[in-house]
């Protein structure tokens, strides 16, 4: 698979049993549909999104289908796949959910989630917000 905004391969890692894909250039994270909730062990869904909304520029590395623009706040804009192959990160975007989020308490899991992509980030040298 490709970085929606680079284009560079994405570097498959292991973290918890679960295959993150990661651009080691742009320092982005793509999440298959359910990761998030298999990393937190969840039976809820992690962020409550639409699968419609504004198309984006950039493509789903799986299926190369336009992504939909998601803005769940002001300051940050997701790509999601309009066919719920998943989810994309760009660097920093994933720091802004969970500090938005920890600021409202909504879940302690969000703890456990941000741990495992600083996690990622010191396995990969990349930075972590």
């Amino acid at each position: 698979m490709n970085c929606p905004k680079c284009k560079q391969t994405l570097v498959t890692c292991e973290i918890q049993g679960i295959e993150l894909d990661y651009c080691a250039q742009d320092h982005g994270y793509w999440f298959d549909e359910g990761e998030i909730e298999a990393l937190l062990h969840s039976q809820e869904p992690v962020l409550h999104v639409t699968k419609g909304g504004e198309k984006g520029n950039r493509r789903c590395p799986r299926c190369r289908a336009r992504m939909n623009l998601h803005r769940p706040f002001d300051g940050l804009e997701l790509d999601l796949c309009p066919y719920g192959d998943g989810i994309w990160f760009d660097e920093a975007e994933f720091g802004a959910l969970t500090t938005k989020l920890k600021g409202q308490r909504v879940s302690r899991e969000l703890d456990h989630l941000d741990r495992v992509f600083a996690e990622l980030a010191t396995k990969l040298g990349g930075p972590h917000d």
